[in-house]
């Protein structure tokens, strides 16, 4: 049997993420590893703190002690953190937005990203960038804060000048519906994430 371990800096998505495993990939055991004042830290800092990278290095070590076959970070605020801590495991990290930030590259090379936190903007953005670098591709993205009551005049702008949009953050899912008439793909993180994990635990 297949086993992953969910790492989650914040509780608000526990049940979705779960859910979503039992819907995609119900054969997969899956754990969760959740430490909720890591989100309240980050917010308070500006992003992820060596003490949130320290604690989230712990959890990963815990996460692999479990024997799971991939570990899925839950966190955009401290996508980074993953990247780098992936390098001291024996197994995959997939970030919850790896899938989403994929599917934009396959999309288009205009790639718009939106979201309500100036942190995880930045983190989208950086690892976009990284994700583009690795197929070669020069790309063109472009960047907004958004709020629920600004999202749509923004989206609809945003749409003119672009082949896709990411909602950078797992949380803006619940938005979504207020762009269901934007004219181009608007793209989610949770189950596109889920989605690209089950590929990388069969090696798909």
């Amino acid at each position: 049997m297949k086993k992953i371990c969910i790492v989650q800096t914040g509780t608000g998505s526990s049940k979705e993420l779960m859910d979503l495993c039992g819907k995609i990939m119900p054969e997969v055991k899956v754990y969760q590893i959740i430490d909720d004042s890591m989100l309240v830290e980050m917010l308070e800092k500006g992003g992820a703190t060596p003490d949130v990278n320290r604690r989230l290095f712990h959890y990963y070590e815990q996460a692999q002690s479990l024997g799971v076959d991939a570990i899925f970070h839950q966190c955009v605020i401290a996508g980074e953190t993953a990247l780098l801590l992936e390098k001291f495991m024996d197994i995959p990290v997939v970030r919850i937005d790896e899938g989403m930030l994929l599917k934009a590259l396959e999309t288009g090379d205009r790639i718009a990203i939106l979201a309500t936190s100036p942190v995880a903007l930045i983190q989208s953005r950086n690892f976009l960038n990284k994700l583009a670098d690795k197929q070669n591709r020069k790309i063109n993205i472009s960047t907004s804060v958004v709020t629920k009551e600004t999202i749509k005049e923004i989206a609809e702008e945003t749409a003119k000048e672009n082949d896709v949009i990411v909602l950078a953050q797992p949380s803006m899912t619940a938005v979504a519906p207020l762009l269901a008439e934007i004219n181009i793909p608007v793209l989610t993180a949770p189950e596109s994430g889920i989605e690209y994990l089950k590929k990388v635990l069969y090696g798909q």
